[in-house]
C-alpha cells in the first residue's frame, strides 16, 4: 500500500550508562538476580528513564529534539545506593536515596516540555530507578548492590522496540550536559 503512515516509535528520556558504568551495573543486575531468583536486565537495556513518552508520531521525534537541546544544565554524580523490589511487576531496582537537584530539574524540564509539545505524560510522582532484574521472586537484601557512583554527562532519547527476545533500544538523540555549570554550581 503507498502512502502508508509508518507506525509511531515508542519513545522516553533517559540516562544511558557509559560502557564502563554499564559494565559494573551488569555485574551488579547478576548480583540482584542470583539474591531474588530473578532475571538480570540484558547489559544493552540499562538505563534510567527521565520521562516515558510513548507512541510519538515519526514527524514528531524533531520537536523532542528541540526540547532536548534547549535544556542546559549542569553535569551530575548520581550515586545508586539503593535497591528494592515492586511485587506488582517483579522487578528489582537500583535507586538512590538522595535524588541530586540537577537530576530532579532535567525530568522536569523534559516532562514540562513534553506536556507543552502536546505528550500525554504518566502522572505518577518521579522515581528515578534503574531495572535490573525481572521476574523476581523477592526483595533483594541491601548487601546485593554496593553503592555505584555514575558521573551523569548526558541525556537521550530513546525509541524502542518490542522483540520476541525483549526490548531493544536505539538513541534517536543525544545531549551533553554542560560541565562548566556543574563546576560552578559546586564552587558556591
Amino acid at each position: 500500500m503507498t502512502g502508508a503512515r509508518p507506525p509511531p516509535l515508542r519513545t522516553f528520556f533517559a540516562l544511558w550508562p557509559s560502557d564502563e558504568v554499564r559494565t559494573e551495573l551488569a555485574r551488579r543486575a547478576s548480583l540482584v538476580a542470583k539474591a531474588c531468583s530473578g532475571r538480570p536486565s540484558r547489559p544493552d537495556t540499562l538505563h534510567l528513564t527521565l520521562v516515558f513518552i510513548g507512541a510519538t508520531p515519526r514527524e514528531r521525534v524533531a520537536s523532542l529534539q528541540s526540547l532536548m537541546d534547549s535544556i542546559h544544565l549542569p553535569r551530575f554524580a548520581l550515586r545508586l545506593d539503593q535497591c528494592g523490589w515492586w511485587r506488582h511487576n517483579d522487578i528489582a531496582w537500583a535507586g538512590t536515596r538522595a535524588a541530586p537537584e540537577a537530576l530532579i530539574a532535567l525530568q522536569r524540564a523534559l516532562a514540562r516540555g513534553a506536556e507543552k509539545l502536546g505528550f500525554s505524560l504518566d502522572v505518577r510522582p518521579y522515581v528515578p530507578h534503574l531495572t535490573l532484574a525481572r521476574d523476581a521472586g523477592r526483595s533483594p537484601p541491601a548487601a546485593a548492590l554496593p553503592a555505584l557512583d555514575w558521573v551523569v554527562g548526558s541525556f537521550v532519547l530513546i525509541a524502542s522496540e518490542v522483540t520476541p527476545e525483549g526490548p531493544r533500544y536505539r538513541i534517536l538523540h543525544e545531549c551533553t550536559l554542560d560541565e562548566n555549570l556543574a563546576v560552578a554550581a559546586g564552587s558556591n
